[in-house]
């Protein structure tokens, strides 16, 4: 693994949708053998991303919020820090009230950002190298559009689903009560 990367991923915690994501994204580069990766919550980890971790051998930690000296030294570590982002409290204090090592940072949003309170503030645009969103439909934000007029743009997608093929099949209908819902 002569020119690989280290990549420190650091999540507020991991479990749910973003958890399917990150596990994926992390299951085909340990298949590929790109680069090195490791993985810090900032909170806690689920059992299922433990498990994965370890059976394809990512080193990974928890409580990492707590241990500013010990995420410090990771970060120092590492070629990119990935910074799976949503408006998480853990998160956001860590980026803007903390002094962190100087370091090549990505933001992975996974979210939209286009409605209050998980938009994308001009502080978490400017902050990382390169922000990649989950989804073209972050370009449509009023403060994304403000800030990508540039043909150099540092923002870019990668279509980053997991877990919608069991919608496939689904339908909509109203209900008694006009509301959407979902049948299989």
């Amino acid at each position: 693994m002569g020119n690989s990367l280290k990549i420190l991923h650091l999540t507020p915690h991991l479990g749910g949708g973003v958890g399917s994501v990150v596990r994926g994204y992390l299951e085909y580069e340990a298949k590929e053998n790109i680069n090195v990766h490791q993985v810090v919550s900032l909170d806690s980890l689920d059992v299922e991303s433990k498990e994965l971790f370890n059976k394809i051998g990512i080193e990974w930690a928890e409580q990492g919020y707590w241990n500013q000296e010990f995420l410090s030294s990771l970060i120092i570590d590492a070629d990119i820090i990935l910074i799976h982002w949503w408006n998480h409290p853990l998160l956001q204090d860590l980026l803007m009230n903390r002094e962190l090592p100087q370091s090549r940072i990505i933001i992975w949003a996974h979210i939209s950002g286009n409605l209050d309170p998980n938009n994308f503030s001009d502080f978490i645009l400017n902050f990382p190298d390169k922000l990649v969103f989950t989804t073209p439909l972050s370009f449509a934000s009023s403060n994304v559009r403000k800030n990508s007029d540039s043909p150099n743009s540092k923002f870019s997608y990668i279509w980053s689903t997991t877990g919608v093929e069991k919608l496939h099949n689904f339908s909509t209908r109203r209900s008694d009560h006009n509301w959407l819902c979902w049948e299989p």
